[in-house]
């Protein structure tokens, strides 16, 4: 029996990287800020999204991106090459972990069992991510210890983030139909 791709999965994935295209390529404006909100209100008129503690993920996605990644920028060990709204961070880098943070239930849960291999793949991605984007020009500058910080950054919350999606009580599927 041939299983169907779940186009849940298929909106999020598409979604966050359209998102994570305009913030990068739209470096200079507001377009990553509002593909980034665009993106959360679509997430939330799912109803297929992991009950009401998915309202928690995109502020605290916010508040976690902004800080790390703030701490960096702050500290010159990241730099960005357009205007900054806090700490150093353009406006739309804590919205684009907001709307990544809204799209880890989706996008991750169901390896929410393989936490191990979701922190490997984050300690890999995110810094491929930022590498990315400098080579986009959205980034001007990020040592070496700026990747390192990334890579346990991007380890650190998916993780978190599916834990407390998916609490170890609950029996509840993975949205991903």
């Amino acid at each position: 029996m041939e299983r169907e791709f779940p186009m849940n999965l298929l909106i999020a994935i598409l979604g966050y990287y359209a998102v994570w295209f305009l913030s990068v390529l739209g470096k200079e404006g507001w377009w990553g800020g509002a593909a980034s909100l665009a993106f959360l209100v679509l997430l939330m008129a799912n109803p297929k999204r992991p009950g009401v503690r998915w309202f928690l993920l995109p502020p605290a996605g916010f508040l976690f991106g902004t800080l790390v990644d703030g701490m960096l920028a702050s500290t010159g060990a990241l730099v960005f090459t357009h205007e900054t709204f806090l700490l150093g961070l353009p406006l739309w880098m804590p919205m684009l972990w907001a709307a990544f943070a809204g799209a880890i239930p989706i996008l991750l849960g169901a390896f929410r069992d393989r936490l191990l291999l979701i922190a490997v793949l984050g300690a890999i991605g995110g810094p491929l991510t930022y590498y990315s984007a400098a080579k986009l020009g959205a980034v001007s500058e990020a040592s070496t210890l700026a990747y390192a910080v990334v890579a346990v950054e991007w380890a650190v919350f998916p993780v978190l983030a599916l834990l407390w999606s998916f609490p170890r009580e609950s029996n509840r599927a993975p949205a991903l139909a």
